[in-house]
């Protein structure tokens, strides 16, 4: 359980960042561009809104990741699992006869 609670909050962490620094581009941009009529509140709220959007969709789409609490097995494609393995037990010895040709 503390294990889900610290990637919740490494995502949370995550998607802070990415918004907020997505937030401080988009107002020196519109700074640059000459749009000066949008306040800053309106940046907080749209920063806060992709917070909240971003984080949601990261946790869902790595649920199996966060919520999963044995890690991933990697399957080898090699193998075909339709076929036995064809080893010889070591303990019998197999008699090699020489056959005679008549």
């Amino acid at each position: 359980m503390k294990g889900i609670f610290k990637k919740i909050f490494k995502t949370l962490i995550m998607s802070f960042f990415i918004c907020f620094f997505a937030g401080i581009i988009l107002m020196i941009a519109n700074k640059i561009m000459g749009v000066n009529h949008v306040s800053f509140k309106w940046y907080l709220l749209l920063e806060g809104l992709c917070f909240v959007m971003l984080s949601v969709g990261i946790i869902f789409a790595r649920a199996d990741y966060i919520f999963k609490k044995e890690s991933p097995k990697h399957v080898n494609r090699n193998t075909n699992t339709n076929e036995k393995t064809k080893t010889r037990p070591k303990n019998i010895q197999r008699k090699n006869r020489k056959r005679e040709i008549s």
